[in-house]
């Protein structure tokens, strides 16, 4: 049922994808929460792209295979 949701959410915004990236307000966070972080390449808030990218990245690191903590 939410596979089914989240596609219609994408179907819908899907054609105002574009100019929706390029404003600030909720409809930014939808995009991103609908299609991911990298919605926002090439937009003037591609610069989060890149910080989560790196944040992610050294989150990975931190912690083996079965999680962290004890």
């Amino acid at each position: 049922m939410g596979n089914r949701y989240l596609e219609r959410v994408r179907n819908s915004l899907e054609p105002r994808k574009d100019t929706l990236a390029q404003e600030a307000g909720p409809g930014l966070s939808l995009l991103v929460g609908a299609f991911g972080i990298t919605v926002l390449a090439g937009t003037p808030y591609s610069i989060f792209e890149e910080v989560f990218k790196k944040s992610d990245a050294s989150a990975a690191g931190g912690c083996g295979g079965g999680g962290c903590g004890g």
